[in-house]
């Protein structure tokens, strides 16, 4: 090669860019503002170095200048020309085998000098005002250069230039042109970290650079970074990088696959991939917010999880992509190729795993918005179609060959020597844990939907579990080296690690533990539905250690099968049926909620052996053993139940059990043996008086029978027969009333506002709509009785508020709310009227008699008032008033006045004296209270309804107390009620005139006693009599005189009395021939109570 002219070249240039070469520093913003980086130009030197297939590159910093050296194709005359041209480069723009498209790329070098120089083999020049070239003809010796060049790591010394046939030398000295043109020294300051930014990998995508070093004078510090491959195809690359300073050296490994080939833009276009591998090369390292390389990083920025590089068509700068390029888009679909077909190399180098496929495939998915490369599309055909999808071992399958495991924990258990048969005929498993990680649910629908991977749940494994045989835990040592109990350890940790899986499902599944898989995601609702039916299957699957050592299932043919011990004091469970203790100990609630698993306790017992033959409705006697003798066997059921419920604590949890067994037997006309729930059937009379049988459709418990086998009221009341049709509802809250619209709020006493009857409505309709028969008004008296019982519950008051709470009076149930609206009440003319629209007076008295009395509750349910609830109140303050109440009332009156007001009216005086016999006689002693006309007859109490009033008293002694002593030195009676008895036998016998008559001497009794009848061990306001003090000490003597003699004839005369009375009065023989009168209520009560007394004894209300 001749020497170059650069003579020729100046004048050239000179000529052609007159005013840029006159007065350079004009243009530097020009020349070099196309880079944002203004130390951009140390890759445009690397550049030049590889389009002149260098292999070797070197950097070293001084204080004034950047020298670069490289071993590439010397400088030739078109370099020159190049370099020192504008626009015109030397590089071929149709081919991407050269990185260099631009005349103006090295002029980048200008951002830090005026004047570069260059040495290249024999050749020696200077760029002077950036286009004038200038020959230097002294300072270069090429091979005493070459080994000067060195650097040092460690002890050693490299000379990486000392045989190189070529050597070219880059020198920036660190000067510049201020605005006159004079030549100033500038710093460095910035360059040095360009070069320390160079990173292992700034070589991998170059076709020729192999080495690269730099060296920072100033401190000694060289960096050697080396780029070789380890394969022959080229594509498993080692990248070292040596610190001299540091004395540190790490090699990370990289996989590249490229692709060549002609696009009509552009001949040999270039595309290539590189994942990091970690330091093993077993697997692929995710990386983040990484560059796309145009042979150097760029400023466009991916979240590809590995490296993108092409031949893209750049800004001038090469810094960014163009936006607009066909040819581009050309190339991001060819990368999207080109990683789809690399997975299945990736595969035989056995690199994709389930982390590969979530930290690097999934990212790649979302990653690629801005670049049209179809990578989920490409990557998903690819993996439907090739062998490449891992199993949990990292062996590779076509996707329809595998299965997901849902949950993923189950993948575990498949090389247990426990459960390794239940996965027999299941495919390999596709690796997914990690389920509660970032970015789950994507791959888990990935895998299911775009691979269509079949799944296997928790449902699906435990049918194959209950095929497994029930084994015992016992080992040889025949076959192995392993002693018995290093096997027998072994196998019971296997099945520990079972107990915990299972629990964490459940745990999970039903809120009791902190979220395992996270929020709800697609992958989580697919582990629930296969949750639902999995447990009823592994109830039945052997997986339960027993105390014998065995496998069993905890439920057979739908009873339990295994039981956690408890003391028990009826029956002791044989071993084989206990679950082992040291897993009940730690796995209780597992056993007891998962596998529903109960303690062998006394409930137990009773509800195997005493209730659950009665789950299902007996329609014959064929549950009982002896169908013979089933009356003793169900009422012994029954007494077993009740023992359980008193002695156990467990009795809520039995009559809970009780609501789905038909134990009760129950009333039917055809008098055939039927049995119910218990909580669907009644009693004849319910806590409030009201006949079931009227009121109800329910069916009545056959109280006959079981009073007779000794089962009382009281023990029925306790297995859960309905005593009321009243629920109570919520009587405390927050909100629900507009004068407390979000404040809590408490109903006071007896006050229920949301309060509901059972069956009213439909009493009600029927009423309605059949109110001339019989049945509708039995319901409208049994209605009201009901209501007048329970009248304080249907209205009241309400304390709204916390801190300082009010109390809102004078509410009213919703349900009372309605009702009165509602007509259902007959009057004395048979019609139906609503409450609010009559007296109480008003209504058929014949009909509801004495619940027309009930004065108060008549008020509450809204009962209107007029002139006859006036009169009749005050007839009913003068009969509550004593003699001296009545004298001091009548003294407060005017008598003239009086006299007036009843003429007035026309109103006669004591009913026969509407006149006085003379002036002269003195009005005062017609209201003189000793001169009412007063009368001993015997008062009259009939009886209207013989039945009612025998249910009523029924119901009174079933709730009443037994007598009962404490002894405080001496015996006091506790149980007696003085003022409701004395109430009872003063109402009783007091005549239609006001006076109180004795039932011994049939005289007045103004001053009386309530005296016992006798000791018949029950508290009942009928055992009492009306008798004056004189009678009362009579009486008594003959009482207490044979205490067990008397009461035994009394018993047998008051039974035995005559039904019959011609005027009313109703008498009863005693020992001594003493005659004692009763009204006919009084003896019919009497009556009755003892004919209870024989039939069920003393009631034990504590039972």
């Amino acid at each position: 090669m001749g020497k170059i002219d650069y003579q020729k070249i100046y004048d050239k240039n000179k000529e052609g860019w007159k005013a840029l070469t006159d007065a350079p520093q004009s243009y530097e913003a020009f020349l070099a503002g196309h880079y944002s980086d203004s130390n951009h130009f140390i890759y445009e030197l690397l550049q030049n170095a590889e389009d002149a297939r260098a292999k070797r590159i070197a950097f070293a910093f001084y204080a004034d200048r950047l020298v670069f050296y490289h071993d590439g194709k010397p400088f030739d005359r078109a370099d020159v020309v190049g370099v020192s041209s504008m626009l015109k480069g030397t590089k071929d723009l149709n081919s991407a085998q050269t990185i260099g498209h631009f005349g103006v790329g090295f002029k980048s070098v200008f951002k830090h000098t005026c004047r570069p120089e260059i040495y290249s083999d024999d050749e020696a020049f200077a760029i002077e005002n950036y286009l004038l070239p200038v020959e230097l003809k002294e300072g270069w010796e090429p091979q005493e250069e070459k080994t000067k060049i060195s650097y040092s790591y460690g002890e050693k010394t490299y000379h990486p230039f000392q045989t190189c046939t070529h050597l070219t030398k880059i020198v920036i000295p660190f000067q510049k042109r201020d605005a006159e043109g004079k030549i100033i020294d500038i710093s460095g300051e910035g360059i040095l970290e360009k070069l320390e930014s160079l990173s292992d990998e700034i070589l991998l995508f170059l076709k020729s650079v192999k080495d690269l070093y730099w060296k920072d004078f100033a401190s000694g510090k060289t960096v050697y970074i080396k780029l070789r491959f380890i394969d022959r195809k080229h594509e498993l690359i080692a990248c070292r990088y040596r610190d001299s300073l540091a004395q540190t050296e790490t090699t990370r490994f990289y996989l590249k696959y490229k692709r060549i080939w002609d696009h009509p833009k552009m001949t040999m276009a270039e595309i290539a991939i590189a994942y990091r591998l970690n330091a093993g090369r077993t697997s692929i390292v995710a990386l983040h917010q990484t560059p796309i390389w145009v042979y150097f990083p760029t400023r466009d920025m991916t979240e590809l999880p590995f490296l993108i590089h092409g031949s893209f068509e750049t800004a001038v700068s090469r810094e960014r992509l163009m936006t607009v390029s066909e040819f581009n888009e050309d190339l991001f679909a060819a990368l999207g190729d080109l990683i789809a077909d690399a997975m299945e190399d990736l595969a035989a180098r056995r690199l994709i795993s389930q982390d590969f496929l979530r930290s690097v495939v999934m990212r790649a998915f979302d990653a690629e918005n801005e670049m049209p490369m179809g990578l989920k599309d490409k990557i998903t055909k690819k993996f439907r179609e090739a062998r490449i999808v891992p199993d949990a071992k990292r062996n590779y399958y076509k996707a329809t060959e595998l299965a997901l495991a849902v949950p993923y924990g189950m993948a575990g258990f498949r090389e247990s020597s426990l459960w390794e048969e239940s996965f027999k005929d299941v495919p390999p498993f596709v690796a997914v844990p990690g389920e509660h990680e970032a970015k789950f649910n994507p791959y888990f629908l990935w895998l299911k939907d775009a691979l269509g991977i079949r799944l296997f749940d928790l449902s699906d494994w435990a049918k194959k579990l209950c095929g497994l045989p029930e084994r015992t835990l016992k080992f040889s040592e025949a076959k192995t080296e392993e002693k018995a109990e290093v096997k027998e350890a072994k196998a019971k940790a296997e099945l520990r690690e079972l107990y915990k899986f299972l629990l964490t499902q459940w745990d999970e599944r039903y809120g009791r533990s902190i979220s395992y898989y996270g929020k709800t995601t697609s992958y989580k609702e697919r582990v629930y539905e296969g949750l639902k039916t999995a447990w009823e299957h592994l109830r039945k699957a052997p997986l339960v250690l027993n105390m014998e050592n065995a496998l069993g299932a905890a439920w057979k043919n739908g009873r339990p099968a295994l039981y956690l011990e408890a003391e028990n004091k009826y029956y002791k469970p044989p071993s084989s049926v206990l679950v082992h203790a040291e897993m009940a100990e730690s796995y209780g609630k597992l056993f007891e909620d998962v596998f529903r698993i109960v303690k062998f306790d006394d409930f137990q017992f009773v509800k195997e052996n005493h209730v659950e033959k009665y789950y299902h409705n007996a329609k014959d006697l064929s549950i009982f053993g002896d169908e013979q003798d089933w009356e003793r066997e169900h009422c012994e059921d029954i007494r077993w139940i009740l023992s359980v419920m008193k002695e156990s604590g467990n009795a809520e949890e039995m009559r809970r059990l009780l609501k789905s067994v038909c134990l009760v037997r129950i009333e039917t006309a055809e008098g055939i043996v039927r049995f119910a729930k218990p909580s669907e059937v009644c009693f004849h009379l319910s806590d409030e008086g009201v006949d079931m049988k009227i009121y109800s459709a329910r069916p009545s418990v056959d109280e006959e029978f079981y009073s007779a086998h000794d089962i009382s009221r009281a023990d029925l009341k306790k297995l859960g027969v309905i005593t009321t049709p009243v629920d109570e509802g919520m009587r405390t809250g927050r909100g629900n009333f507009e004068f407390a619209p979000n404040a809590i709020w408490t109903a006071l006493d007896e006050y229920c506002p949301f309060i509901e009857i059972e069956d009213l409505w439909t009493n009600i309709s029927d009423i309605q709509h059949h109110s001339e028969e019989d049945f509708a008004k039995k319901k409208s008296v049994e209605i009201l009785r009901l209501l007048l019982f329970i009248h304080k519950k249907l209205a009241g008051s309400i304390r709204a508020g916390k801190g300082r709470p009010v109390v809102h009076g004078g509410k009213v149930a919703k349900l009372l709310k309605r009702l009165r609206d509602e007509a259902w009440l007959y009057d004395e003319n048979s019609k139906l009227r609503r409450i609010s629209k009559m007296s109480r007076y008003d209504l058929d008295r014949t009909l509801y008699g004495d619940l027309l009395d009930k004065k108060e509750a008549c008020e509450t349910l809204g009962f209107m008032k007029n002139e006859r609830d006036r009169r009749e109140g005050a007839k009913e303050l003068v009969r509550s008033l004593d003699s001296i109440g009545l004298r001091e009332i009548l003294s407060q009156v005017d008598s003239e006045v009086l006299q007036m007001e009843l003429r007035r009216r026309s109103i006669p005086v004591l009913g026969s004296r509407m006149e006085l016999e003379s002036p002269a006689d003195d009005l005062s002693t017609v209201f003189n209270p000793y001169a009412l006309p007063r009368s001993t007859e015997f008062p009259k109490r009939r009886v209207r309804d013989k039945e009612r009033l025998v249910n009523h008293i029924k119901m009174d002694f079933f709730l009443a107390d037994p007598i009962r002593y404490e002894t405080k030195l001496r015996q006091i009676r506790v149980t007696s009620s003085p003022k409701k008895i004395r109430q009872y036998v003063s109402d009783m016998y007091t005549n239609n005139s006001g006076t109180r008559i004795c039932q011994l001497c049939k005289q007045e009794a103004d001053d009386f006693e309530a005296t016992e009848i006798a000791n018949l061990g029950v508290e009942m306001e009928p055992l009492h009599l009306c008798l004056c003090p004189g009678c009362a000490t009579q009486y008594r003597g003959l009482r207490d005189g044979k205490k067990e003699s008397f009461k035994a004839e009394l018993k047998d005369a008051l039974q035995n009395a005559s039904q019959e009375s011609s005027d009313g009065v109703w008498e009863v023989f005693l020992p001594g021939d003493q005659v004692i009168c009763f009204t006919e209520t009084h003896l019919a009560e009497v009556q009755a109570i003892l004919s209870l007394l024989d039939e069920h004894g003393v009631p034990n209300v504590d039972a």
